[in-house]
């Protein structure tokens, strides 16, 4: 089950209680006043894949994997996202050898996108528009991003692409 609070709720049918709790708000934009994006617009369960797809008022996809323990859901952990809308985008950069792109987009939040597959993270931290970004990368795959926000704030950003496949 899916609402307005940016959570998805499991409920046991069998033991009649909520199992788990998973909030994708923290995932994107969770400015109080634009309780729309919160929202879980659609929320889809896969059987074959043993998923769940949920898609936000911003138009974010969250894939995640459904973790279950004596045939019972315990828990559902993000394996992936995709954001299906940018609105206008202020600011784009290429990271690790152009394989990446980071970018804002009008909200608070910075978007990481795989080229080659549309696979996207979503980094939220400020709480305002993101209107720059630059990127200092390294041959190693690792380096940093800077943004700048509306929130008068400049973040530092560490990444690192060898520790984590995408």
């Amino acid at each position: 089950m899916g609402g307005k609070s940016g959570n998805i709720y499991v409920y046991s049918i069998k033991r009649q209680e909520m199992i788990s709790v998973s909030d994708i708000s923290k995932s994107f934009n969770t400015a109080a006043e634009d309780e729309e994006s919160d929202s879980v617009m659609i929320l889809t369960l896969v059987l074959r894949g043993n998923q769940v797809f949920a898609i936000n008022g911003d138009q974010n996809m969250f894939v995640y994997q459904i973790k279950t323990k004596d045939s019972e859901v315990r828990k559902l952990s993000l394996d992936w996202s995709v954001c299906l809308y940018l609105d206008e985008i202020i600011d784009a950069k290429f990271v690790n050898k152009n394989t990446h792109a980071i970018l804002c987009s009008n909200s608070e939040t910075m978007k990481l996108i795989e080229i080659a597959t549309g696979k996207t993270e979503i980094y939220p931290g400020h709480s305002d528009i993101i209107i720059s970004l630059d990127v200092f990368s390294k041959e190693t795959g690792s380096g940093f991003i800077l943004s700048g926000a509306k929130d008068n704030e400049v973040r530092l950003w560490k990444y690192d692409f060898s520790l984590k496949p995408y």
